[in-house]
């Protein structure tokens, strides 16, 4: 006679799934992106430690190419995984020659941001990225309650503890007169620095 007390057999349900761009598209991509374009390179719950658009995105990263960064577009949405462009093509790899770009063709080495690639996808490499991409635009710091809302942190505190580890890990310095005065925030391994939030005008700190 069975046994009523044993357990059933467990029932196995499928998860939701992470979705990669082509590395044929992405490669086109960086070709021709502006600088600040960015690409959707990998949406869902995680990234694959081996998947080839995660890995030619970490490569790009390791190569000053691209910053990485996850968002999530709303709520109840996946994760989107970017590639933002830190520098254009100066030389299509189609005209036979070696790839090129801005800094290396003029014979410079591209500042290196100091981060792994996987670093990105952490929640202080995302409030890197986007101190990042305010100091290539000339843009002044925001607050902890609006970097927690852009890079979608539940807390103004996570941002400052973000921040935190930014410093202490030496890739970014803070600049203030005070506690409670706006900051400046250096880019410690660019020397590229956010804006005087006294010196710019005001309908450019919305953007």
């Amino acid at each position: 006679m069975p046994d009523a007390a044993a357990p059933s057999a467990p029932r196995f349900v499928l998860g939701p799934l992470t979705l990669y761009a082509d590395v044929t598209v992405m490669e086109a991509w960086l070709e021709n992106a502006a600088p600040g374009a960015e690409l959707v390179y990998a949406t869902g719950p995680a990234l694959g430690r081996e998947a080839p658009a995660g890995l030619l995105a970490r490569r790009w990263a390791d190569e000053g190419e691209a910053v990485l960064f996850q968002r999530r577009p709303g709520p109840g949405k996946p994760l989107q995984y970017v590639a933002r462009r830190r520098e254009p093509p100066v030389e299509s790899r189609s005209k036979g020659g070696p790839r090129l770009f801005g800094n290396a063709a003029r014979r410079q080495s591209r500042p290196a941001l100091g981060a792994p690639a996987d670093f990105a996808e952490t929640q202080a490499g995302r409030v890197f990225a986007l101190l990042v991409d305010l100091a290539a635009r000339g843009l002044p710091c925001p607050n902890n309650r609006a970097i927690a809302a852009e890079v979608d942190l539940n807390t103004a505190e996570q941002a400052r503890y973000a921040i935190t580890r930014l410093v202490r890990a030496g890739m970014i310095r803070v600049d203030a007169a005070s506690t409670f005065d706006p900051r400046i925030i250096t880019i410690v391994n660019t020397g590229a620095r956010t804006a005087d939030p006294s010196r710019v005008p005001a309908a450019a700190k919305g953007k």
